[in-house]
């Protein structure tokens, strides 16, 4: 591959790196935990919203110090610390790769693009962060076990939008939603082998049984 040699795109390239493996890779890792529950969902919001504010105030000059790799990850488990084994499992898998791209965004010879770039964009990431809150349920305990994210129906409405390309009308798309739900469009072998490798990431990633019963019930799901 090419390298780039403008200075603007490389400083963009590597403040979005910085985003990923500083608040994407472990906002993903802690929202879907299995041990995570709705009422604990807007607390782990509100640490990624912590970290934006941080992002808005670097500066222009290159002079701060970028946010540490880990930040989100420590304000996450100083309120759930039970959450500790499931990460460090996470992270002994992920350290290496996270680490060397963190490096490589934040490296101070060239920080002062990337530095300038992350605090234009604070403001945008923080809105489109608050846009995806949802009201405090931390004193709700009848959710603890209400659906926490909404990748579901993200995928759903990707059926619907190729169903209506295709011409159905509404009364389809009701039915292509619910067989697409309860993925009666899936081989009973394709259901199995998807349990089985979920399974098999959540054992790796937090500390899951791994044990067929856990995949028989994710077939029956």
């Amino acid at each position: 591959m090419r390298r780039s040699s403008n200075r603007y795109v490389v400083g963009a390239l590597k403040a979005r790196s910085l985003v990923d493996v500083a608040f994407c890779q472990p906002m993903t890792f802690f929202t879907h935990h299995v041990s995570v529950t709705r009422p604990m969902i807007r607390s782990i919001m509100d640490c990624g919203e912590a970290w934006l504010l941080e992002v808005e105030k670097l500066g222009h000059t290159g002079r701060t110090r970028p946010p540490a790799l880990d930040a989100i990850a420590q304000r996450v488990l100083a309120q759930f610390p039970q959450l500790r084994p499931g990460y460090d499992s996470w992270w002994a898998n992920k350290r290496e790769k996270l680490e060397a791209a963190y490096l490589i965004a934040t490296d101070a010879a060239g920080w002062a693009m990337p530095c300038a770039h992350l605090c234009d964009a604070a403001p945008f990431m923080l809105a489109t962060h608050r846009r995806n809150l949802d009201e405090d349920a931390a004193g709700v305990p009848e959710l603890e076990h209400a659906p926490k994210t909404s990748d579901k129906m993200e995928s759903c409405f990707a059926v619907l939008e190729r169903t209506l390309v295709l011409g159905a009308n509404t009364f389809s798309l009701f039915g292509v939603a619910s067989a697409n739900l309860l993925k009666a469009f899936d081989a009973p072998a394709a259901k199995k082998s998807l349990a089985e490798a979920t399974v098999r990431k959540r054992k790796r990633e937090n500390g899951g049984t791994g044990g067929t019963a856990e995949v028989d019930a994710l077939v029956a799901t």
